[in-house]
């Protein structure tokens, strides 16, 4: 699994990274929210994991754009905010799930398996949608 992690303290993105690949997977990082947009633009990513607040543009800003270009990818935020007014915005910018810091490993490791089981749904999906089409070809 491909995952970009987002936030501008350095010290959180590392410890998220360490966790991601502790779990078995690839992480890139981003400090700011430019360059996680171009990054987001550049390859694929399954699971995004952000901060809400950035420089450059916020993690809230960035789901929006993501939405908009037709991005598949799971979005992860990790705010220091438990405003119930962030979550809700949240919820509305097409976030999959919002972690309150000091987020735990346990909350990385859920987030984690729930991409996991997603993309093994789409694998399952897609291989369906081959054998049907394999059988209506063959038919005729």
């Amino acid at each position: 699994m491909e995952v970009l992690i987002a936030d501008d303290d350095r010290t959180v993105t590392r410890i998220l990274q360490h966790w991601v690949h502790r779990y078995g997977h690839n992480a890139d990082v981003a400090f700011d929210g430019l360059d996680a947009w171009r990054k987001l633009n550049e390859k694929r990513y399954d699971l995004f994991i952000t901060d809400c607040f950035m420089p450059g543009m916020s993690g809230m800003e960035l789901s929006r754009a993501i939405q908009q270009a037709g991005m598949e990818v799971q979005i992860v935020m990790v705010s220091s905010s438990d405003n119930p007014a962030d979550m809700f915005e949240a919820k509305e910018c097409g976030i999959d799930a919002y972690y309150i810091k000091p987020i735990k490993p346990s909350a990385i490791h859920t987030a984690l398996e729930s991409v996991d089981s997603i993309l093994a749904g789409l694998k399952s999906d897609r291989a369906l949608q081959q054998s049907l089409r394999a059988r209506k070809a063959s038919r005729y």
